[in-house]
């Protein structure tokens, strides 16, 4: 016995118990991006279960049980998770409030109330257990099973029924697979002809959405109060370039001076501080030289938007020239330089990075300067920032929630270290090197775990079936990732001052044209 009143065996008991709960973890883990394979397996234990109840004649209840489960669990994976119907109550218009449709230009992903891998191993469960109960007569309860079998498809016709229209009332489909998708972020970079897999690692979201879910949190912006976060400052103002706009242009004072990003900046900038967050924005200096390519093929598609932009005008196209002229959006000297001068203003800290504003927001959050690092870019990761934010710095209208990812647990997730981590990155495509043919974000993964090294995976894949692009710089890129040109984070001193208020009126009014009153 201990001296708490344990034993020993109860903490053999205890350790075993840990050791199981961790193997079966990594076996989920790693089944995770299999959903076919994952799929039929259910199918399978559920075959077999129907098949065992056939020849027994026996556990109908049991069976009955396991049908109103799956039922219920089936109309949750069908239910969206921020129900329209729900929202109805605080809804002011006349008309019930939609989910983001094409006629809306706000579609989202369809977000499930419960996600596809819950609902896949709650049934896995459900199924196990059913299987189980049938070993022992004392489930075998006796009942009249064609009164059970009439009220169970009566009730699945009806919640059926009841759902289908709700889809139709609320005009949504509970599936995002080839749905064309309108004004999310990513797509306002993808409108503007710079898709998000291209400014990050590609896909990298996904990867972890797929592998590990665990790594992933939702929340509010209210759940960050006190918390000090690092932005990517130029994502934001290109951000604001984009979806700060009115009748398809940028908004510009009375000397046709463009004001989207002061606009963008100013409010977001006081909501957060509003909710207690403590931002720190962190402006991009000098691109790195192996960006250079990466920064030529954005500067062609700008310019063949350009062309598509004067060809709208001309035709009197509006969707068209709205959509094109996104596509031209550039963040400048300019629009860095005046939103330095009003986070001045407003007593918000700025660091000038000296190249990737990433690579440094990453830098004071290793250091602790910071809690966490927003930015749409995934590569935070992969510069090596313990938290990053997503979707911090958009509209409130959007009704994004904020997602937070911790490298921690993405790294235990994908069973990866970091340099592992930082090769996987690279394999994905990224800024500085492209994707291999025909090796996406399952694949790269599988090399990874199976060769650990991109030199090793080099020398076992087929050259013919997965030719290597001429100019891939991997280990140049690597090099970047682990040490890239930043300031000590240790040597950052950040302070939050009070506003001038006065500066900022006679900025923001007089200067740029702003209403005072607004």
């Amino acid at each position: 016995m201990d001296p708490y009143g344990g034993s020993d065996s109860s903490g053999a008991v205890s350790t075993s118990y840990n050791r199981v709960s961790i193997v079966i973890q990594r076996m989920l883990d790693r089944a995770t991006p299999f959903i076919a394979l994952r799929w039929l397996f259910n199918l399978f234990l559920l075959v077999l279960f129907a098949l065992r109840i056939f020849f027994i004649h026996g556990f109908y209840i049991i069976a009955y049980g396991l049908g109103i489960f799956l039922l219920n669990q089936f109309i949750l994976f069908l239910t969206p998770k921020q129900d329209p119907s729900l929202s109805s109550l605080d809804n002011d218009d006349d008309h019930a409030p939609t989910l983001p449709t094409r006629a809306n230009e706000e579609f989202r992903p369809f977000m499930r109330r419960l996600p596809e891998f819950k609902f896949w191993n709650t049934t896995l469960k459900a199924l196990i257990i059913s299987l189980l109960t049938t070993l022992f007569d004392i489930f075998d309860v006796p009942v009249f099973w064609p009164v059970l079998v009439i009220y169970f498809f009566t009730l699945f016709f009806l919640t059926m029924r009841q759902r289908i229209a709700h889809m139709i009332q609320f005009r949504y489909v509970p599936f995002s697979y080839g749905k064309v998708r309108y004004q999310g972020k990513n797509d306002l970079i993808k409108s503007t002809g710079n898709v998000i897999k291209e400014m990050g690692i590609h896909n990298l979201a996904k990867l972890i959405a797929d592998q590990c879910p665990q790594a992933i949190k939702e929340g509010e912006m209210k759940t960050y109060f006190g918390r000090k976060i690092a932005i990517d400052a130029s994502m934001s103002i290109y951000q604001f370039l984009i979806a700060v706009r009115q009748d398809g242009q940028n908004l510009t004072n009375e000397n046709g001076e463009t004001t989207s990003h002061l606009m963008g900046m100013f409010y977001r900038t006081i909501r957060m501080v509003e909710n207690g967050l403590k931002p720190v924005f962190v402006f991009d200096g000098k691109p790195p030289q192996m960006k250079s390519q990466e920064l030529q093929k954005r500067q062609e598609k700008r310019s063949e938007a350009e062309s598509e932009v004067a060809k709208a005008a001309e035709a009197g196209d509006e969707e068209a020239f709205d959509k094109f002229s996104r596509r031209t959006v550039k963040v400048t000297r300019e629009h860095n330089e005046e939103c330095k001068r009003l986070l001045k203003l407003m007593g918000i800290p700025y660091v000038d990075a000296p190249t990737e504003a990433e690579a440094q927001c990453a830098a004071l959050c290793k250091a602790g300067k910071v809690y966490a690092v927003g930015t749409e870019d995934m590569d935070a990761l992969t510069f090596g920032a313990n938290v990053l934010v997503r979707h911090l710095t958009f509209s409130e209208a959007r009704k994004m929630p904020i997602r937070e990812y911790s490298l921690a647990k993405v790294l235990q997730g994908l069973d990866l270290s970091t340099d592992e981590f930082v090769d996987l990155c690279i394999l994905l495509g990224c800024d500085y090197c492209d994707s291999i043919k025909g090796i996406g974000q399952k694949r790269a993964l599988e090399l990874v775990k199976q060769y650990r090294t991109i030199e090793t995976v080099l020398k076992h894949i087929d050259k013919k079936k997965h030719p290597i692009p001429e100019e891939w710089p991997f280990e140049e890129a690597r090099q970047l990732f682990k040490t890239p040109d930043v300031i000590d984070g240790n040597t950052v001193d950040l302070k939050w001052d009070e506003p001038d208020e006065a500066g900022l009126i006679e900025y923001m009014v007089k200067d740029k044209g702003f209403n005072k009153e607004n």
